[in-house]
């Protein structure tokens, strides 16, 4: 529910092109220095790095959601092609039109083809910082170390689904080898730790910061035939590890609880779930320990979900001793689980909610694009059409129109990695269900499943993940 009524909160995205047509009548001499600026200093006087162009001449980014490059330097000329907010545009010099409007003369590469054109100065920034919401000016935007690949991990190509620790057992998870034979599926997201907090398999970590969590576990001796089973069947496993959003720690550990100040008693969420306040550096340590484990078991990577803070509810303690805002948090335990998992050979993940790419801050709850997307090597966010709004994107019912609904919302992730030196690869969750209490769903089948995939691909977006909740892919031949 609470993804949905997210969605109501921000306003909707276009498909078709912007371009505004009513610009100020300017003709001022600064607008004439500026033009002469990025015609001429390939260093801008920013200190930041620019993306580089083959002839080192100066760049500039997209400051609009759509942007025509145009023949000639006015609104009426021929559409030479569209671009996107961050796109980078290198400079090739500059004019005023006929208004006195400053336009620029620019280039870009598509898909291995240069359009030369010309835009509006007004829609475009000389600093990727500056596309960036001031409020989270805390975060690091830096370039990351990020790992390439591992030699002994080589990356995959993902393509995905979803199993609970239930479908995970041993009996259980061979009808899933088989049921995915033939289909261009190579990947398991599975469980290691759930909501309630307990685990996959047995844990040292556990034992030491939660034997609670030891004792439902679906492998109580090894796990190895799990293992072997995959590697045999060149299935990529991923390990999901629900963050903070832990029953059990927080009944254990009332110390590191959100808290309600409005009943003096631990928060309990929609589900009556506990969470442990993601401020929390010693619950850090168990996840992380945890994570440790699963790469010596054998995993290939490590996925967050629930990355974020609880609720918007204004009564909630999160015991923040360190004053830090809700991204930067997560943004630093993110990075935290990076430098440690980094030494395992595991890559590291993040779920965001689907609407984050579209959305403009955090959603209150830690969730910012780009400080999530820069210190990780995927991201993921939930794209199922039937958790968007009414009108998102104009579209009536997003839940009766995958295809445009996942274009946007993957298009968007994608104008925001351009934001950064080292986004991370965007991998998202599609869904593979019918979402019978949305009004005006429609059902989903293979139809459906292909239009969502055909949109990730027409948006440059070539992984993804399928979810179901009760583990029934019948979509996949």
């Amino acid at each position: 529910m609470i993804r949905i009524v997210l969605a109501v909160l921000f306003f909707t995205f276009s498909l078709c092109g912007l371009e505004a047509e009513n610009e100020k009548d300017k003709k001022d001499e600064k607008d004439k220095k500026d033009i002469e600026v990025l015609a001429e200093d390939p260093n801008g006087d920013d200190g930041e790095e620019k993306v580089p162009d083959i002839d080192e001449k100066p760049v500039v980014f997209v400051n609009a959601n759509i942007l025509n490059i145009r023949a000639n330097p006015n609104t009426v000329s021929k559409k030479r092609t569209l671009v996107y907010k961050s796109d980078a545009l290198t400079v090739l010099g500059g004019e005023f039109d006929a208004k006195g409007i400053p336009w620029l003369n620019v280039s870009c590469l598509k898909h291995g083809k240069e359009y030369i054109g010309w835009v509006m100065k007004s829609f475009t920034v000389e600093s990727r910082a500056i596309l960036m919401n001031p409020i989270y000016k805390d975060l690091d935007y830096s370039r990351q170390d990020k790992v390439i690949e591992y030699e002994n991990n080589p990356r995959v190509k993902v393509k995905g689904i979803y199993l609970t620790r239930y479908s995970s057992t041993e009996t259980r998870i061979k009808k899933h080898f088989r049921h995915v034979k033939g289909t261009e599926i190579n990947a398991f997201v599975i469980d290691i730790k759930n909501i309630e907090g307990h685990l996959l398999f047995k844990s040292e970590a556990a034992a030491k910061y939660i034997p609670a969590s030891n004792k439902k576990v679906m492998y109580r001796k090894s796990i190895s035939s799990l293992i072997e089973k995959a590697k045999k069947n060149n299935i990529y496993l991923i390990g999901r590890v629900v963050a903070f959003k832990d029953d059990l720690y927080a009944q254990y550990h009332p110390e590191a609880a959100v808290m309600d100040d409005a009943t003096g008693e631990i928060y309990l969420d929609r589900d009556k779930l506990r969470w442990v306040s993601p401020h929390n550096r010693k619950y850090w340590e168990y996840l992380v320990d945890l994570c440790k484990e699963a790469a010596d078991i054998g995993f290939n990577e490590i996925q967050f979900d629930y990355i974020r803070f609880p609720d918007w509810k204004k009564t909630l303690n999160f015991k923040n001793t360190k004053k830090e805002s809700k991204a930067l948090t997560i943004q630093r335990f993110l990075k935290y689980a990076y430098s440690e998992l980094k030494q395992k050979e595991v890559y590291v993940s993040a779920d965001l909610f689907g609407l984050v790419s579209s959305a403009s801050d955090g959603l209150n709850l830690g969730q910012y694009w780009e400080g999530i997307s820069n210190v990780v090597d995927y991201v993921s966010p939930m794209i199922y059409p039937s958790h968007y709004a009414k009108g998102f994107g104009t579209i009536p019912i997003p839940d009766a129109d995958p295809y445009t609904t996942v274009f946007i919302s993957a298009r968007d992730g994608m104008a925001r990695n351009r934001n950064l030196l080292t986004p991370a690869i965007i991998r998202p969750w599609i869904q593979d269900f019918t979402a019978f209490w949305v009004k005006g769903h429609i059902e989903y089948g293979r139809k459906q499943l292909l239009d969502q995939i055909k949109a990730l691909n027409d948006t440059g977006v070539d992984e993804y993940l399928l979810w179901n909740p009760k583990n029934k892919y019948k979509n996949l031949k």
